[in-house]
């Protein structure tokens, strides 16, 4: 799509909304009263959690969801429920109970609070936290709370759960105090942040209450009291972000995740999905964008550990909202195959010694180097999972150099060794990596492993003759691949130090070495000594 067009479009939808507010039209320069008083907030709320390290739990999340359960000190059980498709990478959750929270401005002290990290995560679709107090809170008598950093808000209830549930969306720390929401009337006014916060913040707020009149057998209209507040919202937040999409990768995002979560929260109440050509349109301009920024990361500072979860994330969004063939799919593909490209040095000395004179006065010495050379490029139609195992096989030339034989024995003549030829594979790659934080940065590739095919020649000794009598040619010796293998136990290169600057979007990879010096001591008089250096560099095309 044209950008400018595109760009002239998300004016108009800003500006009218006709897509989420299909009572808009054009030239209704007239807005309904703001709910929200979005002015200064005198002595907003402050809270300060004291956490229970003692009782965290840390676990891995992925694409297909999982649970994740800590228990207080109290006995109070905290479960996070994420639902598949919710997380765009890898993600390590830590669940933390709080044993107090300091400023929480309503409750009868009995509150249970647990804290969620890497602060301000992001769900695409929201996870649910249940939460089973150690003393049970009444079910018209409880009050949903959410913290990020030390701002206070109101939470999401789920609202036809049994127990405590609420809606998470993003962290960083949720919980449960006893209450009533007829109460908290000045709590709600100095609830601080931004104009998404306090506005979000009311509503949820506005379906507690709700909530709460329910179990009490009273009816409400929830739709009705909340539709300022969508006007607002709409306004206020979901217009700012949809104009400013274009301007960098983070404003893309964010408008994406606002309308998404616009639209899903006004579906859950009832409202017809109106938003889903808007995200396609974003998504179809966004990602692109941000595979800019993350590819010019690669080539220019050598983040390599970024380009690939942040294709996986966007490829995925395009996959569920049924956008299959893409040109930008196809352009960010190429990019994350021009990223990860490398290029292998493989580096060996090795050195056979039979050491005999105390037996025969003989003596037996054979050094030889040999080189590979190949390419590691990174094929994404194969990496599925991670970068892992992705790499797709390649082969160069293997010699036999700089041999030196020397061979001492009683009336004998010391022959000459044949040279070799052959070729060498690259197998596989992994890279390990602390996955990093698309938006915060961070993180970086922590460990790797080479898998090489080695060859196996042999070295023939010619023309050696012991009292006038000439021997057969034998094939006596191996050559240096085969004694790698010997040594090592297998083709696999390992214990590689990665170098290169930490920056703000985690750490570089410009190289990566692997050095080594075993002798193994075949016998009492026979040794296989191997000297070696790998060396792997980051080459984007």
């Amino acid at each position: 799509m044209n950008n400018r067009l595109f760009a002239a479009g998300l004016a108009i939808l800003a500006a009218c909304a006709s897509l989420l507010l299909p009572a808009c039209t054009p030239g209704d320069g007239g807005a309904a009263a703001a709910p929200v008083d979005l002015g200064t907030v005198e002595n907003p709320i402050r809270v300060v959690p004291t956490l229970d390290s003692g009782h965290a739990v840390t676990q891995t999340i992925g694409f297909a969801g999982g649970t994740i359960t800590a228990t207080g000190a109290d006995g109070t059980v905290f479960t996070l429920a994420v639902p598949a498709d919710s997380l765009r990478q890898l993600t390590r959750i830590t669940m933390t109970p709080v044993t107090h929270l300091q400023g929480l401005p309503f409750g009868n002290g009995s509150d249970v609070t647990v804290d969620l990290q890497p602060s301000g995560l992001v769900f695409d679709v929201p996870a649910t936290l249940t939460i089973e107090p150690a003393t049970a809170i009444p079910p018209g008598e409880r009050i949903l709370y959410g913290y990020s950093d030390d701002r206070l808000s109101f939470a999401e209830p789920v609202m036809d759960a049994d127990g405590i549930a609420i809606a998470v969306s993003h962290f960083s720390g949720y919980g449960a105090a006893r209450g009533l929401m007829g109460d908290v009337e000045a709590a709600r006014k100095r609830v601080g942040g931004s104009a998404e916060e306090r506005i979000t913040s009311e509503m949820r707020a506005i379906m507690q209450a709700a909530r709460q009149a329910e179990l009490r057998g009273e009816s409400t209209n929830l739709a009705s009291l909340l539709d300022p507040y969508f006007d607002q919202l709409q306004r206020e937040v979901v217009n700012p972000r949809i104009e400013a999409a274009g301007q960098s990768c983070a404003a893309g995002r964010a408008a994406i995740q606002t309308v998404g979560s616009y639209a899903h929260q006004r579906v859950l109440l009832g409202y017809e999905d109106e938003a889903g050509d808007l995200v396609d349109e974003l998504l179809e301009t966004v990602a692109p964008k941000c595979m800019d920024e993350e590819y010019e990361m690669c080539v220019n500072e050598h983040i390599v550990h970024r380009i690939f979860p942040a294709y996986q994330a966007f490829s995925r969004q395009f996959s569920q909202r049924g956008i299959d063939n893409s040109p930008a799919l196809g352009k960010m593909k190429v990019q994350v195959e021009k990223c990860l490209h490398f290029d292998l040095e493989f580096t060996l000395d090795t050195r056979f010694e039979l050491d005999t004179r105390s037996i025969n006065q003989s003596y037996l010495s054979y050094a030889e180097s040999t080189e590979l050379d190949a390419e590691v490029a990174l094929s994404v139609d194969d990496a599925y999972v991670d970068m892992s195992n992705a790499f797709e096989p390649s082969s160069g030339p293997m010699e036999s150099l700089k041999q030196v034989y020397r061979q001492k024995a009683p009336g004998c003549v010391p022959g000459t060794v044949s040279t070799w030829r052959d070729t060498g594979h690259f197998l596989a790659m992994q890279l390990i990596t602390d996955p990093p934080d698309l938006l915060e940065g961070g993180g970086g590739v922590t460990d790797i492993e080479v898998e090489l095919g080695l060859p196996s020649p042999t070295v023939t000794i010619s023309g050696m003759s012991c009292a006038g009598v000439a021997s057969a040619p034998a094939a006596d010796l191996t050559g240096a691949p085969a004694a790698y293998l010997l040594n090592h136990g297998d083709g696999f290169i390992r214990d590689w130090q990665i170098h290169g600057a930490t920056t703000d979007a985690g750490q570089a990879f410009v190289t990566a070495t692997s050095e080594w010096s075993i002798m193994n001591r075949l016998s009492a008089n026979a040794s296989v000594e191997d000297v070696g250096i790998a060396t792997l560099r980051h080459t984007p095309r």
